[in-house]
């Protein structure tokens, strides 16, 4: 699973014996179906709206409970981290991270999609496909 490390602008503080220590780097991992399936579960919340009560998912939850799940490390404190954790983070770091994120997800999905293309001519959408399906015989 490919990894990045990503500098912070500001840190993040935690203290310990009275002294503040700053973390200055993070470490991130690419996001896991998992992460995300998890991560669309913690953002439902019930809604009542005109059409009385519905499940509605934050988007903006989903990125951000993903992004916890994505923290290996910030310094020598191991992830993953909760949304009140991470939201003690300045703005400027916040959205660092989170491009970073980004990025490191794109460059996943994009070799995924090279090592597709290098194992040959694939044709058509399930073409090739045995479904067991006697009556296509």
């Amino acid at each position: 699973m490919a990894t990045t490390k990503v500098p912070l602008i500001f840190g993040y503080k935690t203290v310990k014996k009275e002294q503040e220590i700053w973390h200055k780097e993070a470490t991130l991992r690419e996001s896991t179906a998992e992460d995300i399936i998890q991560a669309s579960m913690e953002s439902e919340r019930v809604v009542n709206t005109e059409d009385g009560y519905q499940l509605v998912t934050s988007p903006t939850l989903v990125g951000l409970y993903s992004l916890c799940r994505q923290i290996v490390s910030i310094g020598d404190i191991k992830g993953p981290f909760t949304l009140e954790e991470i939201s003690k983070l300045k703005p400027a770091d916040l959205s660092l991270l989170q491009k970073s994120a980004e990025k490191l997800d794109k460059a996943a999905m994009e070799a995924l999609v090279q090592r597709g293309r290098s194992d040959g001519e694939c044709g058509e959408p399930g073409e090739g496909i045995d479904l067991g399906n006697e009556a296509d015989k």
